[in-house]
């Protein structure tokens, strides 16, 4: 099935899909990244305030479970991928 008509040049739509969760996937692992090192900032100029240091620490293990979520989410997609497009 091309999609040539739609102005989308003669890519095919598995290809498109394929573009779309891509970029997605990568825009989720920047921001993974950036609450990281937010939460990692947050940790280290807390000097001593616990309230701060556990702000700090719930978002570092809040970034990692969002980034496991991720790599899951690729991975299941990219096995229905292969079951349905061989």
């Amino acid at each position: 099935m091309s999609v040539g008509d739609f102005f989308f040049g003669d890519k095919e739509l598995p290809e498109l899909f394929a573009n779309a969760v891509n970029t997605i996937r990568l825009s989720a692992i920047f921001v993974c990244l950036a609450v990281f090192l937010g939460g990692a900032f947050t940790y280290i100029i807390s000097a001593g305030a616990e309230d701060r240091k556990g702000l700090g620490k719930s978002m570092m293990i809040g970034a990692v479970i969002g980034l496991a979520v991720v790599v899951g989410a690729q991975a299941i997609m990219n096995t229905i991928l292969f079951f349905v497009y061989g």
